[in-house]
């Protein structure tokens, strides 16, 4: 593979690539360098390409988040825009993830069950389409 982080694994690319937008929306976040963040690593290290404008939605949503989280409470915010979320939020908050480690885990194990629902479609160029999205 020849993307940005070559050396790496599927989660540790996956990793770097949330590690990226926590450090752009530490600044002030701009929409459009959120999308070209998640088109650059999505391209560059699993062969995906948003034909479907999925990252700008994402990258919306990401915005308006962070722009609400001003007056409200995280887990409100987040359930609101991420309701697939919301179980992963109550298990963690009724103790369920004692330790750190076994919640990182976990939520690998959640974001590769997402990812991983359907065999992937290939174009003629040997691209990874995005499937369109489902509601949870």
């Amino acid at each position: 593979s020849s993307g940005i982080n070559a050396e790496y694994g599927e989660a540790e690319k996956l990793q770097n690539l949330v590690d990226e937008l926590v450090i752009e929306c530490s600044n002030e976040p701009d929409k459009h360098d959120l999308e070209e963040i998640m088109e650059t690593f999505t391209y560059l290290d699993f062969n995906v390409i948003d034909e479907d404008k999925s990252f700008e939605d994402l990258a919306a949503a990401i915005i308006t988040c962070l722009q609400e989280l001003q007056s409200a409470p995280a887990p409100q915010v987040i359930h609101k825009h991420f309701p697939c979320a919301k179980k992963t939020l109550s298990e963690s908050r009724r103790g369920k993830y004692h330790r750190g480690e076994e919640e990182e885990d976990d939520a690998a194990l959640s974001v590769q069950r997402m990812t991983i629902r359907e065999e992937p479609i290939i174009d003629k160029d040997g691209f990874t389409l995005v499937q369109p999205r489902r509601k949870c």
